[in-house]
């Protein structure tokens, strides 16, 4: 499948209101870079982010695919989830 990737780097200090002052604080106002790779309808494939927070790298994938079709949602048990606190990446 034939596919566009494309890459944004945020400097969290040149976005301005809620929003900035959010990836200011989470990203300690270092850049933030997003990949994001799309598919000939121009829909989305596939996320990547990477930023240092406190010290760490906090990285993400998100993986989309069969656009247009429902499928049931079920969250995770409560014993598999943490706080962002307990993650080591807020306080």
């Amino acid at each position: 499948m034939p596919t566009t990737h494309y890459q944004v780097t945020i400097d969290p200090s040149k976005v301005n209101g809620p929003t900035g002052d959010e990836l200011k604080s989470l990203s300690s106002g270092k850049d933030i870079t997003y990949d994001y790779w799309l598919d000939a309808k121009n829909l989305p494939l596939q996320l990547k982010y990477a930023f240092e927070v406190q010290g760490r790298m906090a990285t993400a994938t998100a993986q989309m695919r069969d656009w247009g079709v429902v499928r049931p949602l079920t969250a995770p048990p409560a014993d598999q989830l943490i706080t962002l606190e307990q993650a080591g990446l807020g306080g």
